[in-house]
């Protein structure tokens, strides 16, 4: 994870043109996007490296509901137990009611 700002990390996924983002607030930390389905091994990678625990992770925060921004989400809201946040008119994309 690369620090932006203080409490503001940025996880260059496995294919380089996508990231994700770690913030660090007072309810423990925020996942913003989740990569394409391959990236959520790295994304944990590397909150281990930072010297976090999936648990640590409170919060994921889906952009919009474009494959590259949440095609790990299932695989990181299963090893974080966070509450996933989204935009309403993006939900059904999300769970799969629709397509793009």
């Amino acid at each position: 994870m690369e620090e932006i700002v203080p409490g503001l990390w940025r996880i260059v996924l496995a294919r380089g043109s996508v990231n994700a983002y770690v913030w660090r607030g007072e309810g423990g930390l925020t996942l913003v996007d989740c990569g394409y389905a391959s990236d959520g091994r790295r994304i944990l990678q590397s909150l281990f490296e930072a010297g976090y625990l999936p648990q640590d992770v409170h919060h994921i925060v889906i952009t919009h509901g474009d494959i590259d921004h949440m095609g790990s989400l299932a695989q990181m809201q299963a090893a974080t137990s966070a509450a996933v946040l989204a935009h309403t008119l993006e939900v059904d994309l999300i769970e799969g009611r629709r397509s793009r």
